[in-house]
């Protein structure tokens, strides 16, 4: 979003992804223009798992069962074909979750 706001507090919306403000203009600019922004914000698809918190949640999982890493890792390789938990979608990563969780004794 790229706007100017003048002397007289009227910001002035140039630029935006935002349908609703593109062009548009605000005298003291506040609340109703935070509302419309963070509706904006905040609609459409969820932001896809990061790679930290992918890795984060299998070393939890892992450790809680008593996995060796490397086990883990030829688990992705078995059924997977990938090498990094980043690598793994978030549902393949739930899956690969599962798998460790209801192994026993260190053993898939």
């Amino acid at each position: 979003m790229a706007g100017e706001l003048n002397l007289e507090h009227i910001l002035t919306i140039s630029k935006s992804r935002c349908p609703a403000l593109s062009g548009t203009t605000h005298l003291n600019p506040g609340e109703e223009l935070a509302e419309t922004l963070l509706a904006w914000l905040t609609d459409g698809a969820p932001l896809p798992e990061s790679p930290q918190n992918k890795c984060e949640r299998v070393k939890v999982a892992r450790e809680a069962v008593g996995l060796e890493t490397e086990v883990v890792k030829a688990l992705m390789q078995q059924h997977y074909s990938r090498t990094t938990r980043g690598q793994l979608s978030s549902e393949q990563l739930d899956a690969l979750v599962e798998m460790i969780a209801s192994s026993q004794n260190g053993k898939p």
